[in-house]
């Protein structure tokens, strides 16, 4: 198996509730209109000096549990969730975040090559009918990206981790995409089923190829995009290549009444190129981008420790 269809394993946890990932400031258009955002343009009052459809720095929580202040799903009764992981604020790490005090620090350790998690979550409503699409911006520190001693491979692939970051879900079909990191490089790719116990099939397009840990000797956080958006909507100079072929048993559409302007997931970020896939079944349907679940943390196959911290995290309809 490739690691491409590897990351299948890594949306597998029999968990009541499931996790994807992913992430940097471009242009995007929308009717003609370019549009812009800066999440980092701001201080500690960066939510409140740039509108944003949802903007958390994490800064304003004295405890874990007063995030569901803010990051709720209907129909869940926590929004945090910590399944063989833990997800704490952190106001004194080694590297300062880009807004003080408090960065969310989210953490996965398995002595054993098991599965566990530990995310937060929240369902953002764009209030129209119609988006072009949806952009997601954040700041990363990878604290650990180290499998244990020993650990065997993950089937073929020659990892013997994968951690998935952030994640955009439809909440109605449970299909998504993300961004998931092994210590061979950087994935952005799409999942099905997810949001309940077990999912049928995951796809991974690489856009970086060294182990993310090594972002680390940049001594900051490293800012991060996803877009979930028509390819027209896309202004980047980038080539976006056909996921997997979905049909009517795994996608619950087959590709060949897909629309002639697909959505497609696009990943940048300050030390990578942009990467783009372009998605199949009912994700190539922009409906789903009015409504996403946001999932943002650790979910983890393989053995060992994974650990991030993230800032500065903004979401906008475009």
């Amino acid at each position: 198996m490739s690691r491409r269809l590897l990351l299948l394993t890594l949306f597998l946890p029999s968990l009541a509730c499931e996790a994807i990932l992913g992430l940097h400031d471009r242009t995007l258009r929308d009717g003609g209109e370019d549009v812009m955002a800066d999440a980092t343009s701001c201080d500690g009052a960066q939510c409140a000096c740039s509108p944003h459809a949802f903007c958390d720095n994490f800064d304003t929580y004295s405890a874990i549990q007063d995030i569901q202040q803010r990051w709720s799903v209907p129909g869940f009764q926590n929004s945090i969730l910590q399944l063989g992981g833990t997800v704490t604020l952190d106001n004194s790490p080694a590297i300062q975040p880009p807004t003080l005090p408090n960065a969310l620090l989210t953490t996965v350790n398995l002595p054993n090559p098991l599965q566990g998690a530990g995310f937060v979550m929240t369902q953002v409503d764009a209030s129209t009918g119609s988006v072009a699409g949806v952009h997601v911006s954040f700041r990363l520190h990878i604290v650990a990206l180290d499998p244990a001693d020993g650990a065997p491979p993950l089937l073929d692939s020659g990892a013997t981790m994968f951690g998935g970051i952030l994640a955009l879900v439809d909440f109605t079909t449970k299909n998504g995409v993300g961004i998931a990191l092994s210590e061979q490089g950087g994935y952005v790719g799409y999942a099905l089923d997810l949001l309940q116990a077990g999912s049928r099939l995951a796809q991974g397009k690489q856009f970086y190829f060294d182990n993310p840990k090594t972002l680390n000797q940049l001594n900051q956080y490293v800012p991060i995009d996803l877009y979930a958006a028509r390819r027209s909507a896309i202004t980047l100079p980038v080539q976006c290549t056909q996921g997997p072929v979905l049909t009517d048993v795994d996608g619950d559409l087959p590709d060949s009444a897909l629309p002639p302007d697909p959505v497609v997931v696009v990943v940048s970020s300050a030390f990578s190129q942009p990467a783009c896939e372009i998605l199949g079944g009912d994700l190539a349907f922009p409906t789903w981008l009015t409504t996403p679940v946001v999932i943002l943390g650790s979910v983890v196959k393989g053995q060992g420790l994974f650990s991030v911290e993230y800032d500065n995290f903004t979401l906008d309809f475009l």
